[in-house]
């Protein structure tokens, strides 16, 4: 009987840290999908860019980014725009401290998230998941892809854990992130 109480505090104990952990992973997905919709004013000035977003929308954020290169049939020069003003979003975060790495959309994306905010909280890096969807578009994947790699190179980051072993480009010199499979452990990427 005199365990009982031990038995009940070590029970609680473990009950109340399930809930921090399941909190504090929805809290980081909400806080990945607020700077997707995270409004910017303070932009290069680029007149071909003020003409497209007359022609458009504004573009201030990376969901209006992503939004005009799914939505619209785009030129290659207006596509082009947008992934510049990608790229200047994402140098802005990483600027505010707020750096993210934007997961996409497709099946598992949001368990992939999910994976990744739990095992990879390595240089603040936020991610954000576009949903579990298999809509999309080639444009808006390559702006996906764009505002990543300006992300990973502004943190110096060869690599994300859910990428493949067989990246090319990989620089050995400069700082990336765990989880990065081994050929020797035979561990595979998370992807």
């Amino acid at each position: 009987m005199k365990l009982l109480p031990f038995i009940l505090i070590i029970i609680s104990t473990s009950l109340f840290s399930q809930d921090i952990v399941s909190d504090t992973i929805e809290d980081e997905m909400l806080k990945g999908l607020n700077l997707l919709n995270k409004s910017f004013d303070e932009f290069k000035s680029n007149p071909d860019l003020e003409l497209l977003e007359t022609k458009y929308q504004p573009i201030k954020s990376i969901g209006d980014c992503l939004s005009l290169l799914f939505l619209m049939d785009l030129s290659e020069t207006e596509a082009n725009l947008v992934y510049d003003r990608l790229r200047e979003i994402s140098l802005l975060l990483t600027n505010l401290n707020s750096p993210l790495i934007i997961i996409g959309n497709g099946m598992g994306s949001w368990a992939r998230t999910r994976q990744l905010i739990q095992t990879a909280q390595v240089n603040n890096i936020t991610y954000a998941s576009l949903g579990n969807s298999c809509i999309g578009s080639e444009l808006q994947n390559q702006g996906i892809e764009e505002f990543n790699k300006t992300t990973k190179k502004a943190l110096g980051i060869d690599y994300l854990p859910f990428e493949k072993n067989d990246n090319a480009g990989a620089v050995k010199n400069k700082k990336t992130l765990p989880n990065k499979p081994s050929k020797k452990s035979g561990r595979k990427s998370v992807n």
